[in-house]
C-alpha cells in the first residue's frame, strides 16, 4: 500500500506529436447540502469515527424559513454509486436477513412525540419559522469493515391529497444531510486515473478525451483534476481544469 499525498501526475501518454497529462490533487474542502424551498437545515455534513461495536450520536436542527406551514418526510438512505458515477439513494431494508448490512441500516432516527407517519415513514408538521431538533444515533456492528460509509438522512417536503388519511402526493423537493461514518482500523488510500482515452490522431484544434477517477481505497476523497497538453520536449502548451471540488466515495 502506498499513500499519496498532494497532487499525483497520474498518467502521461505520447502520441504523436502530443501527449495529455492529468494531474489529481486531493481537496480537504467538505461538501455542502443545498437547501430547497423553505426548509433549511443546520448543518449539510457531518463526520464521525466509532470503533466496530460502539455507538455514537448526532443531531441536526430543522429549520421552516418560509411563511407558510409545510410537512417533511424524515428518512435515512445508503449511497450507492454504478460504474459511471452516478449517485442514487435507496432505503435501507430493516427486517429479515438484510438488516444491519448496510450503513443506513445503523443509523436510528428519534422524532418527536406528536410526529405522524405515512406508511412506514414519519413525518415532521412545522410552522414558519419553526425550529425542531432531530437526534439520530449510529452503531457499526461488529465485524464492520474499516473506512467510510455514507448515508444521508432525507427531509422531504410534501403535501398529503385531499381527503386522504395514508397516501402522500405533490413532493415538492427534498433536502438532505450527509453523514460519512468512519469506522476505526486500516486506512486504505489509493486513487487512479483509468482508463485515458486519447484519440491516436487528430485533424484540428482540439484533443477530446475522456478519463474516468477511481478511488480504490476505503475513505472519501474530494478532488480536482487539470488535463495539460504536452509538446514533443513535454512542455506544457496549454492546461485546464477539468474537474474540481469532486467528491469520489470510497470504493467508487
Amino acid at each position: 500500500m502506498r499513500r499519496r499525498r498532494g497532487a499525483l501526475r497520474a498518467i502521461r501518454l505520447s502520441r504523436t506529436a502530443a501527449a495529455l497529462v492529468l494531474v489529481l490533487a486531493l481537496i480537504i474542502i467538505p461538501g455542502s447540502a443545498m437547501a430547497e424551498r423553505t426548509i433549511a437545515l443546520s448543518s449539510g455534513t457531518f463526520a464521525f469515527e466509532a470503533e466496530p461495536g460502539d455507538s455514537g450520536e448526532g443531531e441536526v436542527i430543522v429549520m421552516n424559513d418560509g411563511d407558510e406551514p409545510l410537512k417533511a418526510l424524515v428518512y435515512i438512505t445508503d449511497v450507492q454509486v454504478d460504474d459511471s458515477g452516478k449517485q442514487e439513494f435507496v432505503v435501507p431494508q430493516r427486517q429479515g436477513a438484510n438488516i444491519l448490512t448496510t450503513p443506513a441500516s445503523w443509523f436510528r432516527i428519534f422524532m418527536p412525540a406528536d410526529s405522524k407517519s405515512v406508511g412506514n415513514t414519519p413525518y415532521l408538521e412545522m410552522e414558519p419559522g419553526e425550529r425542531i431538533p432531530i437526534r439520530f444515533e449510529f452503531s457499526p456492528p461488529p465485524g464492520t469493515p474499516s473506512g467510510d460509509h455514507n448515508v444521508v438522512i432525507f427531509f422531504e417536503m410534501f403535501e398529503l391529497t385531499q381527503g386522504s388519511e395514508g397516501a402522500a402526493a405533490q413532493v415538492s423537493g427534498r433536502l438532505g444531510a450527509r453523514v460519512a461514518l468512519r469506522v476505526i482500523g486500516p486506512v486504505i488510500e489509493n486513487l487512479t486515473i483509468r482508463p485515458l482515452d486519447v484519440p491516436s490522431f487528430r485533424i484540428g484544434n482540439a484533443v477530446p478525451f475522456t478519463f474516468t477517477v477511481n478511488n480504490a481505497g476505503n475513505t472519501n476523497k474530494r478532488v480536482a483534476v487539470t488535463a495539460e497538453l504536452l509538446d514533443r520536449s513535454e512542455r506544457s502548451v496549454v492546461a485546464s481544469v477539468v474537474a474540481s471540488d469532486t467528491a469520489v466515495l470510497a470504493d467508487s
